[in-house]
């Protein structure tokens, strides 16, 4: 009887102190996702650019749900991503950078199975600061979760030395992970 008892206790306490993500049976939801990506620009020096760069927007969205309820889901969102530039318009721009979210860009889940999500950030340390993040809303229903992943970039700064720049853009997309 006492077994019996313990064993129930691990598969019902999710969130008691010892119980980790490897010790209790987690579901991963996983999509992939592209999309465009348009980073509007603007430099101001001796002369000022309008610019626009365009990007091809390619990722996955990983969410690992260690328990749900009506009232909150539990677990960690992940993102990995790539930037792959594509074009420029604007006179005298030149071609932005191609860039990648790799490593650990995770996050925990907030709020309940009707509603829930997570955002990760990164803020850059150049002269130029890029602030990137990736916010996802979903719905956990039956075998999948439907929602949104978008991303935010936003660039203030200094380049070349004397030129004021600016840069932002976002871009959003439709997954269902499975």
């Amino acid at each position: 009887m006492r077994r019996m008892i313990s064993l129930i206790a691990l598969t019902t306490c999710l969130g008691c102190p010892g119980i980790t993500s490897s010790d209790a049976a987690s579901t991963t939801y996983s999509a992939a996702f592209s999309t465009q990506f348009v980073e509007s620009s603007k430099y101001v020096g001796g002369v000022t650019l309008n610019c626009q760069n365009t990007y091809n927007l390619i990722g996955t969205v990983t969410v690992v749900v260690r328990s749900s309820s009506e009232s909150s889901v539990v677990g960690d969102g992940k993102v990995n991503a790539q930037e792959n530039w594509v074009s420029v318009s604007g006179s005298g721009c030149l071609a932005g950078p191609s860039r990648s979210t790799t490593g650990d860009w995770t996050a925990d889940l907030a709020g309940p199975a009707s509603q829930f999500g997570f955002t990760v950030q990164r803020v850059g340390s150049e002269s130029f600061v890029i602030t990137t993040a990736y916010t996802f809303a979903g719905v956990l229903s039956g075998n999948s979760v439907t929602g949104t992943i978008r991303l935010t970039q936003t660039g203030r700064g200094i380049t070349g030395g004397t030129v004021v720049s600016s840069s932002d853009g976002s871009a959003s997309v439709a997954v269902t992970l499975r």
